[in-house]
């Protein structure tokens, strides 16, 4: 936690304690470049999710793009019939993208504003957004491969199967839509949709 508090007095200007009266110091999930924890907006009492990246990670993330790379040298030197090197150039630019979160953020709204005619709630809000640390609206949910949650929320499998289907070919025959290459069981999340609120569609 000392880490990240120093993260937020270094790229936000403020303290944890100065943003926010809540902040769980356990996060509620991690990835390889950041992790997740649950706050409340001291100004509003918004509860939001707050990724912060890895303190560590732009200190060894040169040394790991250099293994790569010469790992990638190496096996074409023994195969040169699978040359590799372009996909060591590729990830250098991709990772340091990745490492920008501003990026994200970006890429979440032009998300929403993509399906907001085809979809509900397809991307989360974006409260902040800087390098290191990004603030979303908070919305509680399940895997995707929560079959118990689906069964106690009356969720068709078979209706998630499709809609989800139809969102990535969405994403891929549709111009100007952007293509989520992640799509992993912590990028994806699924919430029941009480009756009440149901307007059309499924009922998550």
């Amino acid at each position: 936690m000392e880490e990240i508090e120093n993260m937020f007095k270094h790229d936000m200007g403020v303290s944890i304690n100065d943003k926010s009266s809540e902040f769980d110091p356990n996060p509620v999930g991690v990835a390889l470049l950041a992790q997740v924890h649950v706050a409340r907006f001291c100004s509003s009492g918004e509860m939001v999710a707050v990724k912060v990246q890895h303190p560590s990670l732009s200190e060894f993330m040169p040394l790991n793009v250099y293994v790569t790379n010469s790992l990638f040298r190496a096996m074409e030197r023994f195969f040169p019939e699978y040359p590799l090197l372009w996909l060591g150039d590729e990830m250098q630019q991709s990772i340091h993208n990745e490492l920008d979160f501003t990026n994200e953020a970006s890429n979440a709204e032009n998300t929403a504003g993509d399906f907001k005619s085809r979809a509900r709630n397809t991307a989360l809000k974006i409260v902040s957004a800087g390098k290191r640390i990004l603030v979303m609206e908070y919305v509680a949910g399940a895997r995707l491969d929560d079959y118990a949650y689906l069964q106690r929320h009356n969720i068709d499998p078979v209706q998630v199967s499709s809609c989800l289907s139809h969102i990535v070919n969405t994403m891929i025959f549709v111009p100007g839509i952007g293509l989520h290459c992640d799509p992993h069981g912590v990028n994806l999340s699924i919430r029941h949709v009480p009756v009440k609120e149901i307007t059309k569609g499924f009922n998550f």
